[in-house]
């Protein structure tokens, strides 16, 4: 499986329009229109192999960044991007996989059990409005794919 093969798993359904947003690597965000098949590229600013995305109630686009590609790529982290493009990214300690996020759009959980090099036996909780540092609670054994209920 090559990278964008790998992407196309971690694309997004953009209810508003029912594009696909397909993250990759850190770079750049394909907008694709299923229906017509045509596509635009948004640039993005992680810069870093990315996996597991989502999309907050409120639109926000959530990705996570697991770490570098190349030896000049950024660690791991979480893409905070608004409906608007803005983005933010919010460093984590460690490999990272999958995202999810509450109903209020106010906090993320990014799972630890990365499937490459390194992983974590925790969920990292990231607090999207800023006011709170990223902090980890233990989760079992190598967590993977995350959903909040």
């Amino acid at each position: 499986m090559n990278a964008l093969d790998q992407q196309l798993l971690d694309a997004v359904v953009r209810p508003a329009d029912g594009r696909l947003l397909l993250p990759f690597e850190g770079e750049r965000l394909v907008v694709l229109d299923p229906r017509t098949g045509r596509s635009t590229v948004e640039p993005m600013t992680a810069d870093t192999h990315q996996h597991g995305a989502t999309l907050a109630p409120d639109g926000t686009l959530l990705v996570v960044g697991t770490g570098p590609i190349r030896s000049d790529d950024e660690g791991p982290s979480l893409t905070v991007r608004t409906p608007g493009g803005t983005e933010r990214v919010v460093p984590l300690d460690g490999p990272h996989e999958d995202v999810a996020v509450s109903g209020d759009s106010r906090t993320a959980y990014v799972t630890e059990g990365f499937t490459r090099d390194g992983y974590g036996n925790g969920i990292t909780v990231v607090d999207l409005t800023g006011e709170r540092r990223p902090f980890e609670v233990v989760a079992g054994s190598r967590p993977l794919g995350i959903a909040v209920l």
